[in-house]
């Protein structure tokens, strides 16, 4: 299974979790989970914004992305737009849940958080290899796996 996200290119393993909403905001409209047909050739848009698409063929997921932090205090790879860019390497526009039906479409199992308390516990999930690819100055492509 690989996710690649365009804008910057890192791969890595990592543990994938999140939760659907279970029930929708008032005060925002919630775009249905997109229905994903597993005969579909190359990458199918997931969402309005086309940043979060899944190719079932090639079993990716591709989430169009921009740099957010280039130096400084890091804490998450990948981040919603208008969030935590401040300690984010990357930010997409869109939807968290879309992202999560992509993963979930292509097999991967949500996994669980790590927990703190009452005792100490490890997150769980499926190894990802993270896949990066940029442009540079010049406009020549880049890939590279997500690390540490």
């Amino acid at each position: 299974m690989r996710i690649a996200l365009a804008g910057l290119l890192l791969l890595a393993s990592g543990v994938v979790s999140a939760q659907i909403p279970s029930s929708p905001s008032s005060a925002e409209p919630v775009e249905q989970a997109p229905r994903i047909d597993p005969k579909a050739k190359g990458p199918v848009p997931l969402n309005k914004e086309g940043t979060i698409l899944v190719d079932m063929q090639a079993k990716m997921l591709i989430i169009n992305s921009k740099v957010a932090l280039r130096e400084g205090l890091l804490e998450m790879l990948l981040c919603k737009a208008h969030t935590k860019e401040h300690e984010s390497v990357l930010a997409f526009e869109g939807k968290a849940y879309i992202l999560h039906a992509g993963l979930v479409a292509l097999g991967i199992d949500p996994g669980k958080p790590v927990q703190f308390g009452p005792t100490y516990k490890e997150p769980q999930g499926q190894k990802l290899k993270i896949e990066l690819v940029w442009k540079d100055k010049e406009g020549k492509e880049h890939r590279d796996y997500a690390r540490h």
